[in-house]
């Protein structure tokens, strides 16, 4: 995997530096929280567990949105200064396969970066049936 690839891929996890045991544990109560339906944040997880600190974590949170920014096809060419004032602006959402994103015709108030995952863009055929386009991944 190339280094672009790989620090789109950087899990919060990596930010900051719990302790490996601790980070293992909450890893599996992450993973049967999401088998029973319940999406939890890493990170939101580990400040409850107090492996880190709210602040370590807000730190951690923000260099990793300015590396997806660096890292992104969409942003090559600006420099770190301009991205950090861009990452001010930078949210971050999950979408469960066959979620539709942005919708043909609507009007739109953001843009993505595909992180993890694949997207599927689609227009609308004359018989209201959904024609593909092409495949986005991650850091388009």
């Amino acid at each position: 995997m190339d280094e672009k690839k790989k620090r789109l891929l950087k899990r919060i996890g990596e930010y900051v530096s719990p302790d490996p045991e601790v980070l293992q544990k909450v890893i599996a109560q992450q993973e049967k929280m999401r088998a029973s339906g319940n999406e939890q944040l890493l990170g939101k997880l580990l400040v409850e567990e107090g492996a880190v600190s709210a602040l370590d974590l807000e730190k951690a949170v923000s260099t990793q949105r300015l590396d997806r920014l660096q890292f992104s096809s969409v942003f090559k060419g600006i420099g770190i200064e301009e991205l950090m004032v861009i990452s001010d602006f930078v949210g971050d959402i999950s979408a469960k396969a066959g979620k539709r994103i942005i919708v043909q015709d609507e009007l739109g108030d953001c843009f993505y970066i595909i992180v993890h995952g694949e997207v599927m863009v689609y227009r609308t055929g004359d018989y209201e049936e959904e024609v593909p386009l092409f495949k986005l991944s991650a850091g388009e």
